[in-house]
């Protein structure tokens, strides 16, 4: 029954969580195809002493990354949260617990949630494919054949951040 409301909260409450929804995609897509720049390396055949200092810069990056996704996420539950207080008033005094309606808000920012993250991976892999060009033109060489490629090493680590980024916003 929760999962029902949920869902028909989410739907309901179009508008505000268009805007999570949209921008969460984004730092999702950015996320992934910031990951992926390791392998685009690869693919322009550089040093490997260059190849392993840039890929030490975009780990520290993926952390500041990681942390700006949070920031965000926590702040973005809380508007929504405030906008909807009288909602979640209604449902205490009709005789939903506390536990029940923050399970209810937990469901609705997962299923937000897991919808940014189908849309943020298929259009990171899209940004990702065309950032090897970016890639090869900043270090003025050519890539011979181009292979489409997907980082599993990336989504990996994309999933494993959101995951515990919407654990840590839970926790708020």
């Amino acid at each position: 029954m929760l999962c029902k409301l949920a869902w028909g909260n989410v739907r309901r409450a179009g508008k505000d969580y268009l805007v999570y929804l949209l921008t969460l995609t984004l730092a999702v897509s950015v996320f992934y195809a910031f990951n992926t720049i390791s392998i685009q390396v690869d693919f322009v055949s550089m040093e490997e002493a260059l190849s392993q200092l840039l890929g030490g810069i975009f780990s520290g990056l993926t952390l500041f990354l990681a942390a700006v996704m949070g920031f965000l996420m926590v702040y973005a539950n809380g508007f929504i949260m405030k906008r909807r207080k009288k909602e979640f008033g209604l449902y205490q005094v009709l005789g939903m617990s506390r536990g029940q309606v923050a399970r209810v808000m937990a469901l609705e920012t997962a299923i937000v949630s897991g919808a940014a993250l189908v849309l943020g991976i298929l259009f990171g892999v899209g940004v990702s494919q065309l950032m090897t060009f970016f890639t090869a033109s900043i270090f003025k060489t050519q890539i011979a054949i181009f292979h489409f490629f997907f980082s599993m090493q990336a989504f990996t680590l994309t999933v494993g951040c959101l995951l515990v980024i919407f654990l840590v916003t839970l926790a708020f």
